[in-house]
């Protein structure tokens, strides 16, 4: 569900890339009830879908910054009225400047489609970029204090359905709890 508005009306589809890195990436951006299609986007670089607003206004792009690191990334907003991308990254204020780095793991969404949670294999350890795809900001949630050494390939995210937290399983059994409006990370006790 990653390229469909929770609105329900507009789906984005890219173009697979067929090597790393591409020097121009396209998105079909179509009504997904009658999945006619409404624009095509063509960017100069190496872009993939990320997220879409609830309301299908903003396209939310993973944009790859180093030739032939993938791991090396920056969040950025595509204006889906105005038919262009957005000058500055989306970034967490709290974190260094500049590209962040990881391989994503997993997804999950919140049951409103406003916030996309995704788990990433962090250089250091995992970490969840919560991305307000309403408001256009993020944050990082560090996961170094839960992790104990868990592969975060073997992490997945769950959320609660009144959206009011993100569960961290390890092969299904939960190690973490993340407050939605706090974003404070709660270790679970082992069974």
């Amino acid at each position: 569900t990653t390229g469909l508005s929770a609105n329900g009306e507009t789906l984005v589809l890219s173009r697979p890339v067929i090597r790393f890195p591409s020097s121009r990436s396209e998105f079909a951006v179509l009504d997904a009830e009658r999945l006619r299609l409404r624009e095509t986007i063509s960017l100069h670089g190496n872009f993939g879908v990320d997220a879409i607003s609830p309301d299908g206004r903003t396209l939310y792009l993973i944009e790859y910054v180093a030739r032939f690191d993938p791991s090396r990334y920056r969040v950025r907003a595509y204006d889906l009225r105005r038919e262009r991308l957005v000058p500055d990254a989306v970034v967490d204020p709290n974190e260094e400047p500049g590209s962040m780095y990881g391989y994503p793991v997993t997804r999950a969404m919140s049951p409103d489609g406003r916030w996309a949670y995704t788990l990433y294999d962090g250089r250091e350890y995992p970490f969840i970029h919560a991305l307000d795809t309403s408001e256009g900001t993020a944050l990082c949630i560090d996961l170094d204090s839960v992790s104990g050494g868990v592969p975060a390939n073997r992490m997945r995210l769950d959320t609660a359905p009144d959206g009011s937290a993100i569960e961290v399983l390890d092969r299904g059994t939960p190690i973490a709890t993340v407050d939605t409006t706090t974003f404070e990370v709660s270790p679970v006790p082992p069974a």
